[in-house]
């Protein structure tokens, strides 16, 4: 933060706290979650104790416990997720009085929904199974 504040002073930095992407097994996902809630503390303790570092996006708190925000791969967000991401941006750059629209430019296309359905769908399928071998 040093680095980026000494080459730009006015340079405005936005931090995002993390959501819990994991849904393929319950344990998995408390320890993720225990893990992102650490993180999201430390996050918003520096920007407390150092104002001006940084801007915190809330963007843990958007993604809530919408597993449909998230890929395959149980990591990265999906196109729907990206624009949870994107809104969350946008409302802080509008709030700090840099931006004026707070709505995604998102075109769903059909495929990728269908293809998010069938995911979903046996992502669910997955999770049973995990949860009778456990």
């Amino acid at each position: 933060m040093d680095y980026i504040k000494e080459l730009n002073p006015d340079a405005v930095i936005l931090l995002q706290t993390l959501y819990n992407p994991m849904y393929v097994a319950k344990a998995l996902r408390n320890a993720y979650q225990e893990g992102a809630n650490r993180l999201n503390a430390v996050i918003r303790k520096y920007a407390e104790d150092n104002p001006g570092t940084y801007t915190v996006v809330e963007v843990g708190a958007a993604f809530g416990d919408d597993e449909s925000l998230i890929t395959i791969d149980y990591i990265h967000p999906n196109s729907k997720g990206h624009v949870v991401i994107a809104t969350q941006v946008l409302k802080t750059l509008k709030a700090l009085g840099i931006g004026e629209n707070t709505e995604p430019v998102y075109t769903e296309k059909k495929i990728s929904t269908l293809y998010d359905k069938a995911i979903y769908a046996f992502r669910r399928v997955m999770n049973v199974l995990f949860f009778l071998i456990k």
